[in-house]
């Protein structure tokens, strides 16, 4: 309707150019002086549903009729400290649910913090997808890779890489077998086999070659005879055989004695040809 300019608009309404016009469903203004639809209001924690042009109470509230409260008819009442709604609108206080990183303990129906390894959108505890984890509490979603040194298979558990497995990076579901020909000392690091050693898959240690045998630089297995000119005790080591003795490869104690009517020369050296 038109209105006299000179006069104010009205309680509950608002006028633009010399029109008057209601406020939208349960909104309300302060006073009499509105120039456009902004100055109509809903209650305190109430907002405006736009597909109803109603009040409706917003997240974290919810509704009670008061017919005397305002113009809506009631009043927006707090959820419980730590619970919240999942969306504007709620009716009653059966809709309050845990905040987002809370899961409800059925025990007591309390809303607890999410436990590290898990996410809690509302009110349930999810474990993390395999390779990522939680590693503080109260998360609504997984964003830490798992971290290096560690796996995380999936079920909320952050896992130690066990001996023999490496993982030198983060967002691993399962650590890694040290592979055959290296050693893992720690669960970062990976080394060569050393020669005289060997390391099958999954070592943590490299192991001396048995009597009588010898390996390569990085080798899983002993599957050479010891070289000849030396013998090879078990110890990690070729000795030399000493003057007057000799091998011909494959030695373990110690060399053998030079034949009578023969001469064995200091000069005989280790071949370790076999690795070349």
């Amino acid at each position: 309707v038109q209105y006299d300019p000179c006069t104010s608009c009205g309680l509950n309404k608002y006028c633009q150019k010399n029109m008057q016009y209601s406020c939208p469903g349960s909104t309300f203004t302060y006073g009499t002086i509105n120039p456009s639809i902004s100055s109509c209001v809903c209650h305190d924690n109430a907002t405006l549903d736009s597909a109803s042009s109603a009040c409706v109470c917003m997240v974290g509230f919810y509704k009670m009729l008061n017919a005397s409260a305002n113009r809506a008819g009631f009043v927006c009442v707090a959820c419980p400290v730590g619970y919240t709604t999942a969306q504007a609108g709620s009716l009653n206080a059966t809709q309050c649910i845990c905040q987002s990183g809370k899961y409800k303990f059925i025990g007591n129906n309390t809303c607890l913090a999410c436990p590290v390894g898990y996410y809690c959108p509302f009110e349930v505890a999810i474990p993390c997808a395999a390779g990522w984890t939680s590693l503080k509490e109260g998360q609504s979603n997984c964003s830490d890779a798992c971290p290096a040194s560690q796996y995380c298979p999936g079920n909320g558990s952050t896992v130690p890489c066990p001996l023999g497995t490496y993982s030198p990076t983060s967002g691993k579901s399962v650590c890694a077998s040290c592979p055959a020909g290296y050693y893992c000392p720690n669960v970062t690091t990976i080394i060569q086999c050393p020669e005289l050693n060997f390391c099958p898959l999954g070592s943590w240690a490299p192991t001396f070659c048995p009597a009588g045998l010898y390996a390569c630089v990085k080798s899983a297995s002993c599957n050479i005879p010891c070289p000849p000119g030396g013998y090879c005790p078990g110890n990690g080591k070729v000795i030399k055989c000493p003057l007057g003795m000799y091998s011909t490869g494959g030695a373990t104690n110690n060399c053998t004695l030079c034949e009578a009517g023969f001469f064995c020369d200091d000069s005989v050296q280790i071949n370790t040809l076999a690795c070349v």
